[in-house]
């Protein structure tokens, strides 16, 4: 009785370990026209990579007075491990980003800071899509999602 209880502690430990859950955290790829999520995929160190280049090419806060387009796609990415985000506008630890890539126009990214507020920011124009478009198995054409 003894062994079992031990071995099934030991089970549950490693299933709720918080390093067992950052691996199975999936990235999810929402549709806003359609509201709801059209694909999850598991985070992969080339995911984790692309969004750090996203959090590092932000260049200036997003301006317009509705935030979310009415057409276009949302990927939610949890960072793992969270991100420090250290820019003009922000100093915070992220543990999940939003890039936002509206129809017709250029992605952009959100995030929260420690308080759970939320945050927009342009990112540059250079950024490619294509190699997070791999990543995910969809397309994402800047100005054209």
């Amino acid at each position: 009785m003894i062994k079992k209880l031990v071995a099934f502690l030991i089970v549950a430990f490693l299933v709720y370990s918080p390093s067992i859950q950052a691996q199975n955290q999936k990235v999810e790829v929402f549709n806003i026209e359609m509201g709801k999520v059209v694909k999850d995929t598991p985070s992969t160190s080339a995911i984790q990579k692309e969004a750090k280049i996203y959090l590092k090419s932000i260049n200036g806060i997003y301006k317009k007075l509705n935030p979310l387009p009415p057409k276009g796609i949302i990927v939610r990415i949890p960072l793992i491990p969270p991100l420090k985000v250290q820019n003009q506008w922000i100093h915070t630890l992220a543990d999940e980003m939003n890039i936002i890539f509206p129809a017709g126009g250029n992605p952009y990214v959100m995030i929260y800071d420690d308080e759970n507020n939320t945050y927009f920011f342009t990112i540059e124009s250079h950024l490619k899509t294509n190699r997070m478009s791999k990543y995910l198995g969809i397309t994402l054409k800047k100005g054209d999602t």
